[in-house]
């Protein structure tokens, strides 16, 4: 296997098998954070191999690069790797030491990194949306942490924003022009002499 699969599949395989453990144990906690350093660790190996203005090229599984998973390592994408790995160990040190909250926690962290290698390390399109929903799903499900309603809140989002974004831009715009035909009908009567009705404006206040 060569470094830049294995900078993949060490947090990967280890993601899958924390998952299923109790996180909250600090045993498992301290298995993740040197899964996190193994992680670390291959991606050390792979950017030894990579040179400023060349690229280390993989195909996983050996199958032709328009049917597997196509690795691509250049100086920039190791460096976007590396960093994300380092501060994700970091976090996972400090929730160990103080102590994890919830059950998959350690787990979700290291497939998190998963996701965010395959982003820097893929080597076309298609591959780096697949890792970015992996990424994105296990951001959302970490958001939640610790169970509080700030957290829920955080990490929903109303169907109304999402599926009819254009309909309430709509709206806004003609709730902000209703405002301002009214302001300008208030100072109209106000240089007239006239008294404002009290509700000329309504909720534009």
């Amino acid at each position: 296997m060569t470094a830049l699969a294995l900078a993949l599949s060490v947090p990967w395989a280890a993601g899958v098998v924390l998952v299923a453990l109790d996180g909250r144990r600090r045993i498992v906690g301290w298995l993740a954070v040197g899964a996190a350093a193994a992680h670390i660790g291959a991606v050390v190996a792979l950017a030894a191999q990579v040179r400023p203005g060349r690229a280390v090229h993989s195909v996983t599984g050996g199958w032709p690069a328009d049917v597997g998973i196509v690795l691509r390592a250049d100086s920039l994408g190791i460096a976007f790797a590396l960093v994300s790995a380092v501060m994700l160990l970091a976090a996972l040190i400090q929730s160990t030491l103080e102590g994890i909250q919830e059950r998959t926690f350690p787990g979700l962290v290291v497939l998190l990194a998963t996701g965010l290698n395959g982003l820097f390390l893929t080597g076309d399109i298609f591959n780096f949306y697949v890792f970015f929903e992996i990424a994105m799903t296990v951001a959302y499900v970490l958001t939640t942490y610790g169970g509080g309603r700030r957290e829920l809140g955080a990490a929903l989002l109303r169907d109304r924003d999402v599926r009819r974004p254009r309909a309430r831009v709509r709206r806004d715009r003609r709730f902000a022009h209703r405002c301002e035909h009214r302001r300008r009908s208030r100072e109209r009567r106000a240089h007239l002499g006239a008294q404002p009705h009290p509700r000329s404006l309504g909720q534009c206040r």
